[in-house]
């Protein structure tokens, strides 16, 4: 070598820029690119499932991702709603004995409204009460479906209310009951102006409580 002179062949490393790391995955990542791709499978899923049930109320708790129902030709839309555990706090007459004796394990209430065919307007309360057995059901709904009886406070009652609606179901109001394993649901429709039409109010009952899923 001559001074002065740059060597033919430098040193391993000396002058090259430094070898870039490798891109290729490892074991570890493809494991971890495994897991992530099952967990968004699994979101995935779950929205999925969660959507494609928005045309049903689940009574205990209706569905959270829609505030619209479609039931028997009638479109209802969700209002005010309450969940509670001492059912006889929020009953009256008789029923409040019933509760004070056999407590439920659950009550969900809430209101919805719809537009009959003739473009007359509805507020139904719905009441899903959860018991401790069917027998207990069955006792409940003999009850509430007598007359002077008593029975779950509706969240009118309550003093809460939808927009433009009544602060009560009124007289004229439509009542519905249907036993569903351990579980009662109520249900009763009235005309926001008051008026009497017993049929037509009967119907909007009776699809809310045929839609409920408990």
């Amino acid at each position: 070598m001559h001074y002065g002179q740059a060597p033919l062949f430098p040193p391993a490393n000396q002058g090259l820029p430094p070898r870039p790391a490798s891109n290729k995955p490892t074991a570890l990542q493809y494991v971890a690119w495994g897991l992530g791709l099952l967990a968004v499978m699994v979101v995935s899923g779950g929205l999925w499932l969660a959507l494609s049930s928005g045309d049903a109320p689940s009574g205990t708790s209706p569905d959270k991702t829609s505030t619209e129902l479609v039931a028997d030709g009638f479109t209802f839309e969700r209002g005010p709603e309450a969940s509670d555990t001492d059912c006889a706090a929020h009953s009256y007459d008789k029923v409040v004995t019933f509760f004070k004796t056999t407590p439920c394990v659950k009550l969900d209430r809430a209101l919805y409204t719809t537009t009959t065919a003739d473009g007359r307007k509805v507020v139904t309360a719905l009441a899903v009460v959860h018991l401790g057995s069917e027998a207990q059901v069955t006792q409940l709904k003999r009850l509430t479906d007598a007359d002077s009886t008593g029975n779950v406070n509706d969240l009118l009652r309550e003093g809460q209310r939808v927009s433009g609606g009544p602060a009560s179901l009124g007289r004229n109001a439509a009542y519905k009951s249907a036993a569903k394993g351990s579980v009662l649901v109520i249900a009763e429709s009235g005309y926001f102006d008051g008026k009497n039409d017993l049929e037509s109010l009967r119907k909007v009952s009776e699809a809310l409580v045929g839609a409920a899923r408990v």
